[in-house]
């Protein structure tokens, strides 16, 4: 009898242990609402302007809910950065900053914690939060402000400041900003709390957060000048991020595929104007070259029609003047090959077209590009290209050439609205340069053009602009659609034919009349050309005009 009421003793104490244990559990019960909203800042020290603060202050924010401990470290900015170092704790739903040495006296400094701080769930705060103090009896009042565009990622992404007093000519791949700034979510940032001053500014996505940009990977904006930080409004600097490509192109190979022919290959795709190919003048034999041709398909190489090579023979050619699309010229470069013994008996293939087989929506002012995968006999192509549509002969139009394996059909009259064309090339009766004919018999490009009864159009007018500005129109979702135009008289602009949809609007200032933004570069260093984005969009409804559409131009005066 004792050991059964021991037992039954044992069990309602299990039971009624178990009880407490579900009642002092926390969190959502299985099934409740998802954690999906960031850390909010409830408190902090010390109060933001605050002067006269000890030189061993222990800054801290306090959060509603507990840090993600894991990533905290690199979250937290001090600027300027204090020389003996710092480390950040977290006590709690506590995170402090405890700088390894005393701070210097009489300067301002500034403690950023970054958007990038998290909860446990990985819900990141909606802005960075600043706590700004002075040792000394006053604190620096200057401030720049302005926007970013082209965020990807806003937890990652710093404006970085650097008075010129101090750098002349900064570089932020060795150089680490003294100030800094976070956007916030729509790319709006301020720097505040400066000395007062002038200022290069640049937007980093800082990847690696190492307080430096490397070039290779992580995206850059270049501001559009230099900055002034004063007690005043000086003007927004706007910067636009994006990649900065610093690197020339190489070259990977080299190769003769038949006996007059030969390759180039580059690491990436390179332009095609401004190429020249000679002998170098070594002691090997001189090799003609009769055409270089650049493929739009294969855009990093170029490819040489030769006279015959000799037999089992070396040969040394000198490239000069090749650009990437980011304008790096890489040097001259003296390449050399072995010759190829092998007859070219197979004839052109298409290889790539504009439109491309199978789209839709192509504008009815199109033009067809056709390309192919060596040099052709030019005068070939308009006898056996055709551009026609179903219910109707071939369309009328005339033929011009970019190279000798390019040829671009220009229609007498626009395209019909939501047509379906085809453009067949009889392939049996097309031949490369050295008369061999294609293996393919019939190639064919099919087409739809888009429906105007889906297109409308945008007009307004830009205040306080300069003639040279340019208008961008971007399509918002899947469309990915930009148009621009330049300004008309009295600063009116106008976009026709645009399909229905949001559009976003920016504007820039054309200074070197390019017709495209310049988005600044190093080596040598160039400002960005001014931009300003516009935050509304507009519906452009099909079949109809929206006009009226005031744009205003906050860029430079």
């Amino acid at each position: 009898m004792l050991k059964r009421n021991l037992h039954r003793l044992i069990l309602r104490c299990s039971v009624g242990i178990l009880l407490l244990y579900g009642c002092a559990k926390q969190g959502y019960p299985p099934g409740g609402p998802e954690d999906r909203t960031g850390p909010q800042v409830i408190s902090g020290y010390p109060e933001p302007g605050s002067v006269s603060v000890p030189l061993d202050v222990r800054p801290w924010i306090e959060l509603n809910e507990y840090p993600n401990r894991t990533t905290l470290a690199n979250q937290v900015f001090i600027s300027p950065e204090p020389e003996a170092g710092y480390t950040v704790k977290v006590k709690g739903k506590r995170v402090e900053v405890r700088f390894d040495g005393k701070l210097p006296e009489n300067r301002t400094i500034m403690v950023t914690f970054s958007s990038g701080v998290s909860d446990l769930y990985g819900n990141k705060m909606s802005a960075p939060y600043v706590v700004a103090f002075s040792t000394g009896e006053a604190i620096d009042q200057g401030r720049i402000s302005g926007r970013v565009a082209g965020i990807d990622n806003a937890s990652s992404t710093w404006i970085w400041a650097y008075p010129l007093s101090e750098f002349p000519e900064p570089d932020p791949r060795k150089d680490k900003a003294p100030f800094a700034a976070q956007p916030d979510q729509l790319g709006n940032y301020e720097l505040s709390y400066l000395p007062v001053g002038d200022y290069r500014l640049f937007a980093v996505g800082d990847l690696r957060r190492d307080r430096l940009w490397d070039s290779s990977k992580e995206p850059i904006g270049f501001a559009s000048r230099d900055a002034k930080a004063d007690t005043g409004q000086s003007g927004a600097i706007n910067i636009k991020l994006g990649i900065c490509d610093l690197d020339p192109p190489k070259l990977r190979v080299i190769e003769a595929p038949n006996r007059q022919l030969v390759r180039l290959s580059f690491n990436e795709p390179i332009t095609k104007d401004s190429i020249t190919i000679s002998n170098p003048g070594t002691e090997s034999p001189d090799l003609v070259v009769i055409s270089s041709y650049w493929n739009p398909a294969d855009s990093a190489a170029v490819l040489l029609t030769t006279a015959i090579q000799r037999p089992d023979t070396v040969y040394h050619l000198r490239i000069d003047g090749v650009y990437d699309l980011a304008g790096n010229r890489a040097d001259s470069t003296i390449c050399e090959f072995a010759s190829s013994n092998l007859i070219d008996t197979i004839g052109p293939r298409l290889s790539y077209s504009d439109p491309a087989a199978g789209q839709g929506d192509v504008p009815l002012n199109a033009t067809v590009t056709v390309a192919f995968n060596e040099a052709i006999t030019l005068v070939d192509l308009p006898l056996v290209a055709h551009l026609s549509r179903p219910d109707s002969g071939d369309v009328m139009g005339k033929w011009s050439y970019q190279g000798t394996g390019m040829g671009i059909f220009t229609p007498a009259e626009p395209l019909l609205n939501d047509t379906h064309y085809s453009m067949q090339i009889r392939g049996d009766s097309l031949r490369d340069i050295f008369g061999s004919h294609s293996v393919d018999s019939l190639s064919t490009i099919e087409f739809t053009t888009l429906d105007a009864e889906k297109l409308g159009s945008l007009s307004g007018e830009v205040t306080h602009g300069k003639s040279e500005l340019r208008v961008v129109a971007e399509g918002l979702g899947k469309s990915k659609i930009q148009r621009e135009v330049s300004l008309l008289k009295g600063g009116q602009f106008r976009f026709d034919d645009l399909p229905e949809g949001k559009y976003q609007f920016w504007l820039y200032l054309d200074h070197d009349g390019n017709q495209r933004y310049s988005s600044g570069r190093f080596d040598p260093y160039a400002f960005a050309e001014s931009f300003t984005l516009i935050p509304d969009t507009v519906r452009v409804r099909p079949r109809w005009e929206t006009e009226g559409i005031i744009l205003n131009w906050e860029g430079e005066p």
